[in-house]
């Protein structure tokens, strides 16, 4: 997009006055708001999960039974989502546990057949690999690591910074 058209469709929106030295400023500051403020708010947020995505790729397995798997529907209107609900059961020196997080991160499918092609992998009664924290073996996966989902939240603080990065230049040529 160019800078005329984002100052067009602000200028829609009664944001700016496309032209007016006014917008050039709001544009310029909205920029730096983003890039300055919100893309190191992101950095942390995103850097949690992936700090623990990483972790978990290091964590110790054992077998564990899945006790439950079914579809669940989170979410109305156009915002349905179909998630994976998986309940397995493991054993860590001698005590029993249960968990639910087959991932790092909330995730869904967008329609309930993908979701249910994950669950059907997941059978009740089948045996699967179960990842947990050494430190507190409460805290268990069904996929450890950097998975694809985990890796995707690294684009957050990106798109957030390259739209900052974007509105400070539109800012500066509007004028």
């Amino acid at each position: 997009m160019s800078a005329s058209l984002i100052g067009w469709l602000l200028g829609k929106m009664g944001i700016i006055r496309p032209g007016h030295p006014a917008s050039r400023i709001f544009m310029i500051l909205f920029g730096a708001v983003l890039f300055l403020f919100f893309t190191p708010v992101a950095v942390v947020l995103v850097s949690s999960k992936l700090s623990e995505a990483w972790e978990s790729g290091k964590w110790p397995s054992t077998e564990g039974t899945v006790l439950s798997a079914d579809v669940q529907t989170k979410g109305f209107g156009t915002k349905i989502k179909y998630v994976p609900a998986i309940t397995y059961e493991y054993q860590v020196d001698g005590h029993k546990y249960s968990g639910n997080r087959t991932r790092i991160g909330s995730y869904g499918f967008g329609s309930e057949s993908d979701a249910s092609d994950y669950v059907s992998e997941h059978s009740v009664g089948d045996r699967v690999s179960v990842y947990y924290q050494p430190s507190d073996p409460s805290r268990s996966l069904l996929e450890a690591g950097m998975t694809g989902r985990a890796s995707a939240y690294l684009l957050i603080p990106l798109l957030v910074a390259g739209l900052g990065i974007f509105f400070i230049l539109a800012g500066r040529k509007s004028g």
